[in-house]
């Protein structure tokens, strides 16, 4: 979604399973697709208008999980507000929650 650089994602991974294979799939606007293994070292970075999306796995037999933390950044504008808003991957605020979440706008730098 397009909010003119103001939004983003950091990935943080938390737990991997060892000798497992990548971890995500990212893609352009062609839909040419990669796919991405974390390092437990570092985080990712994604735009605002990145497809990406959770690679398939199955970590039964090792009875071990993965696990990584999605930190939503966004830099709230008139002109994003609604978009930012509109996003449906977050479970909180609930999507549309325009005027609570113009309210919260600088709140963490206060």
């Amino acid at each position: 979604r397009e909010t003119g650089g103001k939004a983003f994602n950091i990935l943080l991974p938390l737990e991997q399973v060892p000798g497992s294979g990548p971890e995500m799939y990212v893609a352009d606007d062609d839909n040419n697709r990669g796919e991405i293994k974390l390092h437990p070292n570092f985080g990712l970075i994604q735009g605002d208008d990145s497809m990406h999306g959770t690679h398939e796995c199955n970590h039964r037999p090792t009875r071990k999980i993965r696990a990584s933390v999605y930190i939503y950044i966004a830099d709230l504008t008139r002109r994003n507000l609604d978009i930012v808003a509109a996003d449906p991957t977050a479970i909180f605020p609930l999507p549309d929650s325009v005027q609570w979440l113009w309210m919260q706008r600088g709140r963490h730098w206060s």
